[in-house]
């Protein structure tokens, strides 16, 4: 039989249809890029692919990239974003390869530096949602420039700001290199970011800075353990957490405890919005009330953490006002105050009392330990304090134990706890870090009847002191 010219056209139009539906099915019009691990997917923004001719196109913040029309090979090219990356370990170029069996989504980390990827994440994605929250700052002529980041600064656990580059940490045999944990590009990131937006020096508040930074994590995180999974070697892996309550002017203690006064009260108002409107809005509301808070603090605000807990406290009332939601914060005259500790004075109308976040304080136990204060924590020895609860409620919620321990080599110092004739650990000291103020006593570890703080210096040279009477805090639903 042999085929007419209609024919002939007909199998070829068909042909040519197929070899389309074949082609989009190999090639997905647009990829997404990001860095994939075990635990979760990093999306990748601002990161550039070039075809054959040059033509680019680049990823969105969902790292979105539209490659329709573009000639393959494609290529990855890591010098256009946003940040100027040293001390990589490979390359900024790479042809993607396999396209067709990727699905659309591209694991850049089979290509490039992980370390390098996570930074990138983190760092890409803190500045687009700052300048789309905030688009004021994009008259800030810094956002216009690429920022140094050096990814091999040196060893240990640390990541810094020195006013002109972004610089990690590589690690060492108690933690990770500081680069795979994006809270600390956030944070360090946080440092930069103030120093632009605010009106006045930044060196004048540390504790202020500090916190910020923290808030900013805390905020686009959703999540109030400060560098989760740097540390290796510990019980707890983070470096701070915002729901350990610390006030003012009691609780200060130095840079470290100023900042949880301003982030405390960051967090608990955004868990507060979390579950109120939702995550999405809470970050919003959140993120738009710090940098405000930032940008219009006061020459003249003294002290710096309590004024800008104030101002961002009246920044999130108005939001609420915005969208309808008043309720929330127009309570007249208030103590800005969480879970009844007072943490600064707050105008009028705005978030109110933020009391019945999470528990109702009912009793306050005092140190029942014999002697003056302060004592000393000689080495090799420890000081052993003893409560003795006598009330309960319904369910103990929690319980925190308020100390004010001072020591020139911190990672001397060991904390424990006894309950029911059982010792258990609370918490290590770690070199340079101050000890915490406060620390929490697993609820399974506590109830009526005789409990015991010990706090052991393991050292051989400085002793420690525990400068006041420490304070068991018990809350009931």
């Amino acid at each position: 039989m042999v085929s007419s010219p209609a024919m002939q056209i007909s199998f070829k139009l068909i042909s040519l249809i197929l070899s389309l539906i074949i082609s989009s099915a190999c090639y997905s019009q647009t990829l997404q890029l990001g860095v994939s691990s075990s635990l979760r997917w990093y999306s990748l923004s601002s990161v550039a692919v070039a075809d054959s001719n040059g033509k680019t196109s680049f990823s969105n913040i969902n790292g979105s990239v539209d490659i329709s029309g573009m000639n393959r090979p494609l290529w990855i090219l890591l010098d256009r974003g946003h940040f100027q990356y040293e001390n990589l370990e490979t390359g900024v170029y790479a042809q993607l390869s396999d396209l067709d069996s990727l699905g659309g989504r591209v694991a850049l980390n089979r290509y490039f530096d992980t370390k390098h990827l996570v930074a990138w994440h983190a760092l890409e994605m803190v500045r687009e949602k700052v300048l789309s929250t905030l688009p004021s700052l994009q008259n800030i002529s810094w956002f216009d420039h690429q920022q140094k980041v050096d990814l091999k600064y040196s060893d240990g656990c640390n990541a810094v700001w020195d006013g002109t580059a972004l610089s990690f940490f590589t690690g060492d045999s108690t933690c990770q290199a500081s680069s795979l944990i994006p809270d600390l590009a956030i944070h360090e990131y946080g440092h930069a970011l103030l120093e632009r937006i605010s009106r006045r020096p930044v060196a004048d508040g540390q504790d202020y800075s500090e916190g910020f930074s923290d808030s900013l994590m805390a905020i686009l995180g959703h999540d109030p353990l400060f560098g989760e999974g740097l540390y290796t070697q510990r019980i707890n892996s983070h470096i701070r957490d915002l729901r350990y309550l610390v006030t003012y002017p009691d609780g200060w203690r130095g840079v470290y405890s100023g900042s949880l006064i301003f982030s405390g009260v960051v967090w608990s108002v955004f868990s507060r919005l979390e579950k109120l409107l939702g995550a999405e809005q809470a970050e919003q509301i959140c993120l738009k009330a710090l940098l405000l808070s930032a940008r219009n603090l006061a020459q003249d605000a003294r002290p710096q953490i309590v004024e800008a807990a104030k101002l961002f406290n009246r920044y999130v009332g108005s939001s609420l006002q915005e969208i309808g939601k008043g309720e929330l914060n127009c309570i007249g005259d208030s103590e800005l105050a969480i879970r009844n500790i007072q943490v600064a004075t707050a105008t009028s109308c705005a978030y109110g009392r933020l009391a019945d976040l999470d528990h109702t304080q009912l009793t306050s136990l005092n140190a029942l330990a014999s002697g003056s204060y302060p004592k000393s924590i000689e080495d090799n020895k420890k000081v052993k304090i003893h409560f003795l609860i006598t009330k309960s409620g319904k369910q103990l919620s929690k319980a925190v134990v308020h100390l004010d321990v001072e020591h020139f080599f911190p990672d001397d110092v060991v904390i424990n706890y006894e309950y029911k004739n059982k010792t258990y650990h609370l918490y290590k000291g770690i070199e340079e870090l101050p000890i915490p103020s406060q620390l929490e006593i697993p609820l399974e570890h506590i109830g009526p009847g005789q409990f015991s703080i010990s706090i052991e210096d393991h050292g051989n040279s400085f002793d420690g002191q525990l400068r006041r009477a420490p304070v068991l805090d018990l809350y009931w639903h």
